[in-house]
């Protein structure tokens, strides 16, 4: 399992400044692989790419994503403001009580926005292996990378705690949950990237 991230300095790195460093069980590399590639395909679908990402993932988490609702861009017809809750979450109204207002900031940042997202996603993505075997992963990265990775897993948590309906301090209607519930599965994945989250940016080297 994933000790989380951690900031490392080398005589041979110092030049270059801090580097983080994760190491993460082969199961995770899948995970986190799979719920990138979906983002990167809903992100795809509002920007209307209707291109396939780089890497092609198939991997037994399938189900599980499924079941998380991070959404089949295919079903998706993005309007301003969406519909779809999850592009509404990653892209909320800059203007909630004006619609106008909120329609015309839109018009004119909402592709720089997905872009950029969709860059950062690329960029995860091209740091987790697909070539993986029984041993730990270990990912190392520099500052610009890690800020890549913690928006990219804040995207996908937000999808995540959209789709499940997740409120502020409601742990206690998770825990309650039956243990065969799937919905507590997608939920400890949630959680985890909460944690991932928060190791990262503790471990973020400060801009000197």
């Amino acid at each position: 399992m994933s000790s989380g991230f951690r900031r490392v300095t080398s005589r041979r790195q110092r030049a270059g400044g801090d580097v983080l460093v994760a190491a993460f069980a082969p199961f995770e590399v899948r995970l986190l692989r799979q719920f990138v590639h979906e983002l990167i395909l809903l992100l795809q679908a509002e920007a209307g790419a209707g291109q396939e990402p780089d890497h092609d993932d198939v991997d037994e988490f399938a189900a599980i994503t499924a079941r998380s609702g991070l959404g089949d861009p295919g079903d998706s017809d993005p309007v301003a403001p969406p519909e779809d809750p999850v592009i509404a979450r990653l892209f909320p109204d800059a203007y909630p009580d004006d619609a106008e207002s909120a329609a015309d900031f839109r018009r004119f940042t909402q592709e720089r926005l997905v872009d950029g997202k969709h860059a950062s996603a690329q960029a995860v993505l091209a740091t987790l292996p697909d070539d993986l075997g029984d041993d730990d992963v270990e990912i190392t990265f520099d500052r610009p990378t890690a800020l890549q990775w913690l928006g990219t897993l804040n995207d996908i948590r937000l999808a995540l705690g959209t789709r499940l309906g997740v409120e502020q301090d409601d742990d206690a209607v998770w825990d309650a949950l039956p243990a065969d519930d799937p919905r507590g599965t997608v939920h400890q994945i949630y959680q985890w990237l909460g944690w991932m989250q928060e190791t990262l940016v503790a471990a973020l080297p400060r801009q000197r």
